[in-house]
């Protein structure tokens, strides 16, 4: 079973490969700098969308 670090890592991996996604953040623990073993994944992705008016 893959940890949490190698899943944010697969997410991150999947979503610098998306150029339709120009930003991502991640939240709750992690994204602090304080998860411990019980921590899940909080992220948030930015797409770029492409109106035309």
């Amino acid at each position: 079973m893959a940890t949490a670090k190698q899943k944010f890592e697969n997410i991150l991996s999947e979503a610098s490969a998306d150029s339709n996604i120009v930003g991502f953040f991640l939240g709750g623990s992690r994204g602090k700098g304080m998860e411990n073993e019980f921590s899940d994944l909080e992220g948030k992705d930015k797409r770029a969308i492409n109106l035309k008016l």
